[in-house]
């Protein structure tokens, strides 16, 4: 099957969101890019998805996913017990959740990484909510865990695995799902008042809402999923599909290598590399904000083109496509 170059266009603004979403911005905008930057994944995830044996599944995961997860763990491991005393990576692998607090000690959340465990887990569970015939018990399943899963987090606090987080992740993968189905399409997209209602539930939560899947924040419960699905929408709609400009094959190409990316970004954002290069610079607001940023983009690109001279740590991370060739297609 011929790949669909607007899931990796729609992959590769959702890698940039994620590192300028990291960097210290206005919290207005952060409200925006987080409803649905990392939702989109999932839905992706949800609509490309095939049906396999689940130890089919559970392999593929484990080289794609699982593997990735461990070794880069490995790398801020051996980076913060150089650079912090008592620091116990050990739970936070364990763990792998994103941004709550892990055993009252913020820092041994594991960042961007609860991304990769989520969408381990997240990957399994959803193998068996398909199995389900029944589409209304799919829907109770899902809202029911959804509703548990945020109640657990406010009680109890976490899981180990991100199995909370995948909870929630679950739902975001059944929209792309559905979506795939083209009568259910038909109704969501080309019928004038879905469209209406869907817009104004985006419009909605992108301004009043607040999501933050590592956080399992989900301030306007189930609309969160909804609004993420039309913002995703919009931009599948803006994506081109055909003769692509030098700016969509950059983000084509971070789309195709967007795990590896996230797990880049993951040693410098857990490890503060860049923060320390920009404790010299100056504090004015705007100046330092665009600093931040080039800062970030470029240790991904660093670690791009050192993880593509290493062929162990080329195989590790799926990075198959060389610049030259991404670029002359």
């Amino acid at each position: 099957m011929e790949r669909n170059v607007k899931f990796d266009l729609m992959k590769g603004g959702g890698i940039i969101l994620m590192v300028i979403g990291h960097c210290a911005l206005p919290h207005a905008f952060s409200r925006v890019i987080f409803a649905f930057h990392m939702p989109l994944f999932f839905i992706i995830s949800g609509y490309l998805y095939k049906e396999r044996p689940i130890m089919d599944i559970i392999r593929r995961n484990t080289k794609k996913v699982l593997v990735p997860y461990i070794v880069t763990g490995g790398i801020v491991w051996c980076i913060l017990s150089i650079t912090k005393e008592d620091y116990d990576w050990g739970i936070s692998i364990l763990m792998a959740n994103g941004s709550l607090p892990v055993l009252h000690y913020k820092d041994y959340a594991v960042g961007p990484l609860w991304f990769l465990m989520c969408y381990f887990v997240s990957a399994i569970f959803f193998f068996f909510l398909l199995r389900m015939k029944s589409e209304v018990w799919r829907i109770v399943v899902l809202g029911g865990g959804f509703l548990l899963a945020m109640g657990w987090r406010h009680y109890f606090n976490l899981l180990p695995f991100d199995i909370l987080n995948a909870i929630p992740s679950i739902g975001f993968m059944y929209l792309g799902y559905k979506i795939n189905n083209p009568s259910v399409c038909e109704v969501l997209f080309r019928n004038k008042v879905s469209l209406v209602i869907g817009y104004s539930i985006a419009i909605l939560c992108c301004l009043c809402g607040e999501v933050s899947m590592a956080s399992m924040i989900y301030r306007f419960l189930f609309l969160q999923f909804i609004g993420a699905l039309y913002c995703c929408f919009i931009i599948y709609k803006i994506c081109p599909d055909t003769q692509l400009s030098f700016g969509a094959k950059c983000f084509s190409f971070i789309g195709r290598n967007s795990l590896a990316l996230v797990c880049i970004h993951s040693v410098d954002y857990l490890t503060g590399i860049t923060e320390s290069i920009m404790r010299g610079s100056m504090k004015n607001g705007e100046f330092t904000l665009m600093l931040e940023t080039v800062l970030k983009i470029l240790f991904v690109v660093a670690g791009y083109i050192v993880i593509r001279q290493i062929p162990l740590l080329r195989s590790i991370y799926g990075i198959s496509v060389s610049l030259k060739k991404a670029f002359n297609k």
